[in-house]
C-alpha cells in the first residue's frame, strides 16, 4: 500500500511538467527520426545518425520510437515515458534495498525502510531535470538496466536453494545481459560491475561465499573494476581530449570533488534555484591551495579510504559512499567531459538516501523506543515535503515562459542560458528586448562570437538594423573563440538569410565563415569548422552559385574527409552536368563508406547503386538532347 501510494505520489507530483518541452540535446538526437522510420533500412539509419555516444546508445534510441516514428513530434508522450520508466527505477530501488534489509532486520522493518528509500529517491527534487529532459531517457534506461542487474545478482546471492554451478552461471548471464542493455542505453552502463563489487564488498560480505564464488567475485567484478580505474587513470589517453575545453584535465580533477560536495548538498537541502540545464558557469579551480578545492578533495579521498577501511565494521555507510562515488567514476574523474550536470547523480542518489534512511532508523533505535515511533512519521512528512517541492519545480518545467527566464536569472555567468534567454524572448515577439540581452551578455562574454551571430540574426528576421558589423567581427575574428552556441547560430542565420532583409549582407557572411579558421581554438573544433564551410556552400547553392559552393564544399572534403563529404560533391557535380565527376566522386563516397569487412550492407549498396543508375541516365539524356539539337 505505502509503495503504491509513493508511485501514485511521483505519477501526480510530475503531471504540471509532462505538456512541457523540448530542449537542447533533444532536438540534435531526436532530429534523426526526421523524415520517418517505417522500415528496417530507415530504422538502421536512425541508429546510425547523430553523436549518441561511442556505443551508439541503441537501446535508449529505440526506445524513442515508442512515441514516435517521425519529427517533429509532441513531447508530451516522450515525458510521460520517461516519468513510467522513473516508475519503474522507483520500484527497483525498493525490491533492492529490501533484499539488501531482510537479512539485517526484521521483515516489517527491511519493507518500511526500502519504502522511504524509494519513497525518497522517487520524489526528490533534483531528479526533475532528468526525468523531464527527454533526451535523458538515457541515463534512466541505464539506471534502470543496473538496478536490475544489482537486484539479480543480490537475489542469487542470497538464494540458497541453487547449486553453486547453476548459481554461478545465472549471476554471469545476469551480469552480461544487464550491462549490455545499459551500456547500449547510456556508457555508464559499464558501472554495473562496479556496483556490484561495492554491494558486495560492504552490504554482503558477510554473507558466507564458497571458493567458486571468491573467484567467481575476482574475475567478474574486481578485474573489470581495477581495468576501468587504469584506463581512467591513463592520463596520456585523456590529456590531449582537453584541447577543446576551457579548463585542463589538473583543472578538471581539482573541480570535481567541490562538484561531488554540491551534488550533496542539493541532495540533502532539496534546493530547487540554480537547478536546471545550464550549469557552464560551475567556478574552475586551479590550485590545490584554494581552500574549498583542498577541503573538498581531502573530504572525497578521506570518505573513500574510511569507507573501504571499515566497510565490513560499518557496511552501510560504506555501501552508501561507496555506491555514490563509483556512480560517478565515469563521468566525473578524467573524462573530458563538462564539469557538472544533475542527471549524473540519478543513480548514484541511491546511496546516501539508503545509508540517510537506514542509519537514520538505526540511530532512532538506539535513542529509544519513544522516539523509534516517530520514524515513519517524519519519513512520510520528508517525502511531502519532497513531493510538494517537486510538484512546484514541475510547474516550472511546463511552462517555458517561467523556466527559461528562471534559469537566465539564477545563471547570469552562463552563456548559454543567456543565449536561450535571448531565443525565447525573439520567439515571444520581443526582439528589442532580445537584442538588448544579448548586448549585454556580449559585454560580459565577449569571446563567444555566437552571440553577435545570434544578434544578426534575430535582427534580420524582424527586419531591424543589425548591432553589429559583420565585416568588424571579421576584423576582430582572433579575439574570439569557437563555442557550442556558433554552429546553430550561424545556421539560423544562413537558413533565412537570404528571405529577409539582410540579403545584402550575404557576402559579409561568406566572408565571416572564412574567417572561421582563425578563431582562437578552431584547430581544435575541426568537426565544427568543417559544419561551417557546409552552411557556406549551401548559401552559396540558395544564391545560385555553384562554384562558391564548390569551393567550400571541397575545403570540408579536404577537413574531414568522408562518405557525406563526397556524396555532397557528387550532388553538386550533378546538379552542374558534370556527370563523370560526380560518378567518381560517388565510388568516392561508396569506398569510404565502406565497412572494414568490405561489406556495405544491402540497403547501403542497393542506395548507392541506384544514384549510380541515376547519374548514367541522366548523362544518357544529356547527350541525347545534345545530339537533338
Amino acid at each position: 500500500m505505502g509503495l503504491a501510494l509513493a508511485l501514485i505520489g511521483t505519477w501526480l507530483a510530475y503531471q504540471p511538467a509532462i505538456p512541457g518541452f523540448f530542449l537542447l540535446d533533444d532536438f540534435d538526437n531526436l532530429s534523426a527520426l526526421k523524415g520517418g522510420v517505417t522500415d528496417w533500412g530507415e530504422y538502421t539509419q536512425y541508429l546510425r545518425t547523430g553523436n549518441a555516444g561511442p556505443l551508439g546508445r541503441p537501446v535508449a534510441k529505440t526506445s524513442f520510437l515508442i512515441n514516435d516514428f517521425a519529427w517533429p513530434s509532441n513531447p508530451g508522450g516522450f515525458k510521460h515515458v520517461n516519468l513510467m520508466i522513473h516508475l519503474l527505477c522507483g520500484l527497483l530501488a525498493f525490491l533492492l534495498a529490501r533484499l539488501l534489509l531482510r537479512q539485517r532486520c526484521s521483515e516489517a522493518a527491511a519493507n518500511g525502510m526500502a519504502l522511504f528509500v524509494a519513497a525518497l529517491w522517487l520524489l526528490h527534487p533534483a531528479q526533475v531535470s532528468t526525468v523531464m529532459y527527454v533526451v535523458q531517457r538515457m541515463t534512466q534506461l541505464s539506471a534502470l538496466f543496473v538496478l536490475m542487474g544489482v537486484a539479480v545478482h543480490v537475489a542469487l546471492r542470497l538464494n540458497r536453494s541453487l547449486s553453486e554451478g547453476r548459481r554461478l552461471a545465472l549471476m554471469s548471464l545476469s551480469l552480461l545481459l544487464f550491462a549490455a542493455l545499459a551500456s547500449y542505453s547510456k556508457e555508464s552502463g559499464i558501472l554495473l560491475p562496479v556496483y556490484l563489487l561495492v554491494t558486495e564488498v560492504t552490504l554482503l560480505a558477510a554473507v558466507p561465499a564458497s571458493r567458486s564464488l571468491h573467484f567467481w567475485k575476482w574475475v567478474a567484478l574486481h578485474l573489470p573494476t581495477f581495468c576501468l580505474l587504469a584506463y581512467l587513470a591513463y592520463i596520456p589517453r585523456w590529456a590531449p581530449s582537453y584541447e577543446s575545453r576551457d579548463f585542463t584535465l589538473y583543472e578538471r580533477l581539482l573541480t570535481q570533488p567541490v562538484a561531488l560536495f554540491d551534488y550533496l548538498w542539493n541532495l540533502v537541502s532539496m534546493q530547487v534555484h540554480g537547478m536546471g540545464l545550464f550549469h557552464d558557469d560551475f567556478p574552475i579551480y586551479s590550485s590545490l591551495l584554494n581552500p574549498v578545492a583542498a577541503l573538498a578533495m581531502i573530504g572525497v579521498l578521506a570518505a573513500a579510504a574510511i569507507a573501504l577501511i571499515y566497510r565490513r565494521r560499518c557496511p552501510v555507510l560504506a555501501f552508501s559512499v561507496l555506491w555514490f562515488l563509483g556512480g560517478h567514476l565515469l563521468e566525473s574523474t578524467t573524462v573530458a567531459l563538462e564539469l557538472y550536470f544533475e542527471h549524473r547523480n540519478y543513480l548514484p542518489f541511491v546511496g546516501p538516501i539508503f545509508g540517510f534512511v537506514v542509519l537514520g532508523h538505526g540511530l532512532l533505535v538506539r535513542v529509544g523506543e519513544d522516539l523509534r515511533k516517530f520514524g515513519p512519521i517524519f519519513g512520510v512528512l520528508l517525502a511531502l515535503i519532497s513531493g510538494t517541492i517537486t510538484y512546484g519545480h514541475a510547474h516550472e518545467w511546463g511552462d517555458r515562459g517561467r523556466l527559461i527566464p528562471i534559469w537566465a536569472a539564477e545563471h547570469p555567468d552562463s552563456p548559454r542560458a543567456q543565449r536561450t534567454y535571448a531565443q525565447f524572448l525573439a520567439g515571444e515577439g520581443l526582439p528589442l528586448v532580445a537584442l538588448e540581452e544579448l548586448n549585454q551578455a556580449y559585454e560580459r562574454f565577449p569571446r563567444d562570437l555566437s552571440i553577435p551571430v545570434m544578434s544578426i540574426d534575430i535582427a534580420c528576421s524582424f527586419g531591424l538594423q543589425p548591432r553589429f558589423e559583420i565585416p568588424e567581427l571579421v576584423r576582430r575574428i582572433s579575439e574570439h573563440s569557437w563555442t557550442d552556441g556558433l554552429r546553430p547560430a550561424m545556421e539560423s542565420l544562413v537558413g533565412r538569410l537570404l528571405s529577409t532583409e539582410c540579403v545584402q549582407h550575404a557576402d559579409a557572411v561568406h566572408d565571416l565563415i572564412r574567417a572561421i579558421p582563425e578563431l582562437g581554438n578552431s584547430e581544435h573544433h575541426k568537426n565544427g569548422v568543417a559544419s561551417m564551410f557546409v552552411l557556406d556552400g549551401e548559401l552559396y547553392l540558395k544564391q545560385g552559385k555553384p562554384l562558391g559552393a564548390l569551393e567550400s564544399f571541397q575545403k570540408v572534403d579536404n577537413m574531414k574527409p568522408s562518405a557525406s563529404s563526397a556524396l555532397r560533391l557528387s550532388n553538386l557535380f550533378l546538379i552542374t552536368g558534370n556527370f563523370d565527376i560526380a560518378r567518381r566522386a560517388l565510388e568516392v563516397a561508396k569506398e569510404r563508406d565502406t565497412t572494414d569487412d568490405g561489406l556495405l550492407g544491402g540497403e547501403r549498396e542497393a542506395l548507392y547503386e541506384e544514384k549510380f543508375r541515376l547519374i548514367d541516365d541522366l548523362k544518357q539524356r544529356s547527350a541525347t538532347r545534345s545530339a537533338e539539337e
